[in-house]
């Protein structure tokens, strides 16, 4: 097999961050779609229809390896925190905090000091992802050390150790971390990424096969669903919770797959780069849907508003990026006499 060149992997890992994304955005539409209503909890009682259901637990089963193959992409990398990384996604969160802050002010709820007050808190921002996310790039530097000095034999001891506490334990037997909705779920993802980088072999999968694990977990998965939702009283809500042993074997294979991939185009970089802010975009969507009385069908959300929302994300996150290294740079260099951020240079 060719040897991939560190810009091929690049485009492929950046790539599978754009399908990743593109799952999440998706998988949002199909929970506020008129099956879900912007819930999981729904039961047999509240289906009246078979078939859509089906097959809306098929394509959700699918989307919803997209949060994980996320996290699972800066394991395989490893973030490099500095003060420049931190403060750019410091004003990434509160830019979009502040737009969803200025709507509710405007047309929906009024102003609020308290909601003033969350805008520049990253431990607020409305969507769980990037308040989890914020804690595992302030955790990475201790993670990094960690992995750098662990031996093969032993990260292989910390997955699966992981793996028990995380997927076993807290999924199966609800003991720790019921749903993956968190930090911890973040970590084992981080560490389970950066042993496939290290100790991954292409003799193991192929593109191929790696493709076909994914496939096969998500249609167990999806048949779990199903047989959940017409043969017992529970509702779906665990059965699709990010530490489900499925969803990770899922996104496991999903993630190698696209190791296996060899191509190199600075667009797809670049256009990686901007994807995160979509899912901000789609929050305000969603929070002005009622507002505007737009109505969509899925096929529409699929089709059509998710593409936009990306494109919207490209468009805004590039004046947005230069004030912010404009805002960094100035806030960096007030400082630049201070030992504690010379390494962020």
């Amino acid at each position: 097999m060719n040897k991939v060149q560190p810009n091929q992997r690049l485009s492929n890992m950046e790539t599978a961050r754009i399908v990743a994304m593109a799952m999440i955005l998706i998988g949002h539409f199909i929970l506020y779609s008129s099956l879900w209503n912007g819930s999981d909890f729904i039961s047999h009682q509240d289906v009246s229809e078979p078939v859509p259901a089906i097959i809306f637990i098929l394509f959700y089963s699918i989307c919803v390896v997209g949060v994980n193959i996320f996290v699972l992409i800066s394991g395989y990398f490893t973030i490099h925190l500095t003060w420049k990384s931190f403060l750019s996604y410091y004003l990434l969160c509160i830019f979009y905090n502040g737009a969803s802050f200025l709507i509710d002010v405007f047309l929906l709820d009024g102003f609020s000091t308290k909601a003033l007050l969350k805008v520049f808190l990253v431990d607020k921002t409305v969507n769980w992802f990037f308040r989890a996310y914020f804690w595992l790039m302030l955790l990475s530097p201790l993670l990094n050390k960690a992995l750098e000095h662990l031996s093969l034999k032993e990260l292989r001891i910390i997955v699966a150790l992981l793996f028990f506490l995380n997927c076993i334990s807290g999924f199966i037997f609800q003991e720790f971390n019921t749903n993956g909705y968190n930090v911890y779920n973040f970590i084992f993802l981080y560490v389970l990424g950066n042993w496939i980088s290290k100790d991954f072999r292409s003799k193991l999968f192929s593109g191929g096969k790696s493709l076909a694990v994914y496939l096969l977990f998500c249609l167990l998965n999806a048949l779990v669903a199903v047989l959940i939702l017409f043969k017992s009283e529970y509702s779906l809500r665990h059965v699709f919770a990010y530490n489900n042993p499925l969803i990770i074997l899922a996104s496991v294979g999903l993630l190698v797959f696209f190791t296996r991939l060899h191509f190199s185009n600075k667009f797809i970089n670049v256009f990686a780069s901007t994807v995160v802010a979509a899912l901000f975009i789609q929050q305000v969507y969603f929070k002005l849907q009622p507002v505007i009385h737009v109505t969509n069908t899925l096929l529409t959300s699929v089709l059509l508003i998710t593409p936009l929302l990306f494109i919207l994300a490209f468009a805004i996150e590039f004046p947005r990026k230069q004030v912010a290294t404009f805002i960094i740079s100035r806030v960096l260099s007030m400082f630049q006499n201070q030992s504690f951020l010379k390494s962020s240079k």
